[in-house]
């Protein structure tokens, strides 16, 4: 189980979805004399052995001289976050790097938050050395701020959650972005579906698009979807005249073969299988079978429920963000287990790729002239309204 929470005020509505735009910010504080204290009134015996400041945590390694309270702290989380006064932002817990250490991470005031921004995802984008069968995507920073990755290729498939507000979209904004500034059209495609006709409207001209523009009503996403999987099954028609079983093999074994990965982003799946509930046995086949053609899936909402999201879908969408929810139970469609509704909103999210326990991630923030300006660089065409 994850062990964390924080309700803290939104931030306005100006910019693109509430995560916080770049500010200076205060200087942390040391802490260590209060926690020891604090774990004290708790019943712990303890010493603060050196700390780490993070983008928004600060990280506490911490002496335990009696193994035997491990247990009486892992439950203490919420009494020690009263005693250190950090109204809804609990502290967590995790196994140290030395003997009978453990750490603590505790929440920061916001004013104290370093926040990352586009020059952030260029740079981490331009370090990491170029794969054309790579698909990385760069959501955020760790809780120690480094650069934390994916590749999405490998998830195969991703399911993107969380309430409105708490920065979803600017999430799947630094997706496309990190896929559009390693990858030319040759090597990547866009499919993007966009109910809310909003988020994706600033992509409508750029050469990466598969398809004709940016799907936005129910009919165009239903057709989308529906050459997606005739796409899929050309690709593995191809594949079996060429005596191979996937894309990769394809391309080794015909280098002339320009075939390139499709990614599909579909902005609140809710909506469309809500309206449309057969559009939901076409993702499930998509998500079960495109893996190995080249195609992949992010799937995004805001409102996380069994009913939208069936059994068959997220069992084949192994790969899940979810940033701050509501309740429990959205966190447990979202990631299996609870945890995502105790976040610290703006941005801050869990990052679970298969096989691999949840990863704590504060996102980067990206405006929307930070979009455009990105799209000039990879020669996209701007729409009209932009």
């Amino acid at each position: 189980m994850i062990n964390r929470r924080a309700q803290l005020p939104e931030v306005g509505k100006s910019r693109a979805d509430d995560i916080s735009s770049p500010a200076v910010s205060e200087t942390p504080q040391d802490l260590s004399a209060q926690l020891v204290a604090a774990l004290r009134d708790i019943g712990i015996t303890a010493d603060v052995r050196d700390l780490t400041h993070g983008p928004r945590i600060t990280r506490y390694r911490v002496f335990l001289p009696d193994i035997n309270q491990l247990d009486k702290l892992r439950n203490g989380m919420e009494r020690l976050g009263l005693v250190l006064g950090l109204q809804n932002a609990l502290p967590s817990i995790s196994s140290g790097d030395q003997a009978k250490t453990v750490f603590l991470d505790l929440p920061r005031p916001r004013p104290t938050w370093e926040n990352k921004t586009i020059k952030d995802l260029r740079d981490w984008v331009s370090n990491d050395p170029y794969d054309a069968e790579k698909l990385l995507v760069y959501p955020g920073v760790d809780v120690l701020g480094r650069a934390f990755s994916f590749d999405l290729a490998v998830a195969p498939h991703l399911l993107v959650g969380g309430a409105t507000g708490q920065g979803k979209s600017v999430c799947l904004h630094s997706l496309i972005l990190s896929l559009l500034l390693k990858h030319k059209p040759d090597v990547l495609r866009l499919a993007l579906i966009d109910p809310k006709q909003v988020e994706f409207s600033v992509y409508q001209n750029i050469s990466h698009l598969w398809g004709e523009g940016v799907a936005v009503n129910i009919t165009d996403a239903r057709q989308r979807i529906r050459d997606l999987v005739d796409e899929m099954d050309d690709r593995y028609a191809r594949f079996n005249e060429l005596g191979v079983s996937n894309i990769i093999e394809a391309r080794r074994k015909n280098r002339n073969l320009r075939i390139p990965n499709i990614v599909v982003f579909i902005e609140e799946l809710a909506d469309l299988v809500m309206q449309d509930r057969d559009i939901e046995d076409e993702i499930v086949r998509l998500a079960q079978l495109a893996r190995a053609a080249g195609i992949h899936l992010v799937l995004a909402t805001q409102r996380p429920d069994a009913k939208t999201f069936s059994g068959l879908i997220r069992s084949n969408v192994p790969a899940r963000i979810a940033l701050t929810v509501q309740k429990s139970s959205e966190s447990k469609i979202i990631l299996d287990e609870v945890g995502a509704e105790k976040l610290l909103g703006a941005g801050d999210m869990y990052v679970k790729t298969t096989g691999s326990a949840p990863t704590r991630v504060h996102g980067v923030y990206v405006s929307r002239s930070d979009v455009e300006e990105i799209l000039k660089r990879v020669g996209g065409e701007l729409p009209a309204t932009a």
